[in-house]
Formats: C-alpha cells, sequence, structure tokens
C-alpha cells in the first residue's frame, strides 16, 4: 500500500502528526532553532522489519538514507534531518517496510523543514509615536536584511493603519523607525508586528492602549491626603467612567490596570510635594479599590516635576495640583525619569 505524507509548512506548525492506520505512524518535528535538527520520528504499531527511508533534499541533492532490520510493535526510530545550520529545505523521497506476514508498504514522503535562529524583538512604550505613527523597534541579533510587517487595530477590534520597512545591515539593538500609514480614525488597542529575515522571524504583539478617564479634582485640605465626604461623589462618578472603559477593553481581551498620578503645585518644599502627592495619589487609588474595582490598581506621586502650567517656585496654580487616572495595557511612559508605581492591594 502506497500513501504520501506530506509535512505542514513549518511556518503553520512546529510538530505534525499523520497517523497511518497501518502499520505505523510518523511525526516531523520541522521548525527548530539553530543548533538542533529537524526529525522525523516512525513509531511501529505492529512489528515492522526491513525499515527503510530514502530522502533527497531539494536544494543539494543530499541524501538522507537509513535502514532499521527491525521495529517492534511501539518502538519508535527518531531520524534526523539536516546539519542543523541555518536555513530552510525540502526533501522528497520514501518510507518502505515489511509487517504482518510478509506484507510491504511503501509511502512518499515530502518534508519542509526550517532551521531558525529566533529573532527576539525589543520595545519600549517610550519608543512608540502614536502621534507620528511611528514604532521603534529592536532585533537581537544582527542582519544583513529584516523586513517588518505592522498591523494596527483601534478599541473596536477593526485595522486602522498597516506599515511595511526593510532594513539593510541592521544591528543589533539599534531602534529601528517602522512608520505605519492610518487607514481611518480611532484609539490604537493593539498592534501586531511581524519581523523576518532570512534566519528567521517573531511575532509580537503590543498593546498600548491608553484611556484618561475624564474626571473633576478632588479637593484636599491643605498639607492632607485625607478625602473629605463631600468629595467622594466625584470619585464614584469617575470610578462608573473607569468600570465602562474596563468593560470595552475585556470584550478586546485586553488585560488593562489603572495608574492614578499625584502631582501640586509649587507651593512649599519639594520633598513635602513629593510626599504629599504620593500619599494623594495612595488615597484615590485606595478608593476605588474598596469600590470593588477588581483590575490592579497602582499610584505614584511626582510632586511638582510634571505641572500642567509652568510657574515660578511658590506659585499657588490650582491646575497643578492635580491627579491622573489612566487605564492602560502598559505601564505610562517614564519620560526619562526613574519611579516605582505601587500597587494597592
Amino acid at each position: 500500500m502506497r500513501r504520501l505524507i506530506r509535512s505542514i509548512p513549518p511556518l503553520l506548525l512546529l510538530t505534525s502528526t499523520i497517523a497511518l492506520a497501518q502499520p505505523v505512524a510518523v511525526t516531523m518535528v520541522t521548525k527548530v532553532p539553530v543548533g538542533k535538527k529537524p526529525t522525523l520520528t516512525v513509531k511501529a504499531a505492529t512489528r515492522v522489519v526491513d525499515l527503510v527511508l530514502d530522502l533527497t533534499r531539494s536544494e543539494d541533492g543530499a541524501k538522507v538514507t537509513a535502514r532499521v532490520p527491525v521495529l517492534g510493535a511501539g518502538q519508535a526510530k527518531v531520524f534526523p534531518l539536516g546539519d542543523g545550520k541555518l536555513g530552510s529545505a525540502h526533501y522528497d523521497g520514501t518510507l518502505t517496510l515489511t509487517y504482518g506476514a510478509g506484507e510491504s508498504w511503501d509511502s512518499g514522503i515530502s518534508v519542509d523543514t526550517m532551521v531558525n535562529a529566533e529573532i527576539k524583538i525589543g520595545y519600549q512604550r517610550e519608543h512608540l509615536f502614536l502621534d507620528r505613527h511611528v514604532l521603534e523597534f529592536q532585533i537581537s541579533r544582527p542582519s544583513t536584511k529584516v523586513d517588518a510587517e505592522l498591523t494596527v487595530l483601534g478599541d473596536d477590534g477593526q485595522v486602522i493603519g498597516q506599515g511595511q520597512q526593510s532594513y539593510a545591515n541592521a544591528p543589533a539593538g539599534k531602534w529601528l523607525a517602522l512608520p505605519w500609514e492610518p487607514s481611518a480614525e480611532g484609539n490604537v488597542m493593539k498592534m501586531q508586528l511581524h519581523v523576518a529575515d532570512a534566519g528567521g522571524w517573531a511575532d509580537e504583539t503590543l498593546t498600548p492602549w491608553s484611556v484618561s478617564i475624564p474626571h473633576e479634582e478632588v479637593n484636599f485640605a491643605t498639607g492632607s491626603a485625607v478625602i473629605p465626604e463631600s468629595e467622594r461623589p466625584k470619585l464614584d462618578a469617575a470610578y462608573a467612567n473607569i468600570a465602562a472603559e474596563v468593560e470595552k477593553a475585556q470584550r478586546l481581551d485586553v488585560r488593562c490596570s489603572l495608574f492614578i498620578s499625584g502631582h501640586t503645585d509649587t507651593v512649599g518644599s519639594r520633598s513635602s510635594n513629593q510626599k504629599l502627592s504620593v500619599e494623594r495619589a495612595q488615597a484615590i487609588a485606595s478608593y476605588f479599590r474598596r469600590q470593588g474595582l477588581a483590575i490592579k490598581v497602582s499610584y505614584e506621586g511626582f510632586g511638582e516635576d510634571r505641572p500642567k502650567v509652568q510657574t515660578p517656585d511658590e506659585t499657588d496654580e490650582p491646575a497643578n495640583r492635580r491627579a491622573d487616572y489612566v487605564l492602560s495595557a502598559e505601564a505610562p511612559p517614564s519620560l526619562g525619569q526613574v519611579f516605582r508605581w505601587k500597587e494597592v492591594k
């Protein structure tokens, strides 16, 4: 009985199994990292004798020929394909054997393999410029030619932009700029990045989605981080807006967190303002947690360092006494500052 066994292309499947009624099953590992070899494994369903694998590599005519005198029922034999060097290959040939009461069996085999030098993609939120429609990324190893494709999805799940770019002699660790062309209006929810060269490829899904929650500012007493009873309705209204946006993100399978950042004006010492901004941000974050917000809630204080309105020192500016509420799938950009978001339990 003759069959034709084909491997599924390695871009689609790492391991494929072809179950044959009789007398063997064949398993192929077609995509492997550099240094390992693709394999073809034959497992006997019944006692097999005089098993012969005979394959030819299309690219250079190299042979893979092996003979197994006996393979007992349940036993398996692994046949390596190629030398483990970078690149793809195609093999054609036959598998022949004898089993049972001297019955012969043969099958045609067609295998596509890939030895992949995996590219790892480096990404930081500070290197995404949504206003300019540019994403910068890094690759983990140098390459003579890299091709990148980007698909941008909006918060309704639809494609709102696409980009393609090739890079010659791209070094490892350098930021590579990939512009995209917007095709529709919308807030960016996800970005699907595909990077490939002659030796391999990598796919990465980025989730830069963020939403600033509109709200009324809480009026704290001077020097205090205690939320007055009269100010709680403002937080309750903001909570409703947060819950609505969280529901929208969850419908699109996006896990988001709430980030509360506290800010002050320039009245008082820098150190006291820094401490007060942290405490007020923590108070607001804790309030949302007590109200039942189930997602991760983090807070940080920036004191006088990120004013909405630039002022001289010791200036009473209400616009700078504020807290920002941001729902985001990633931590907000650091803007060159060193700080740590603290999570409310």
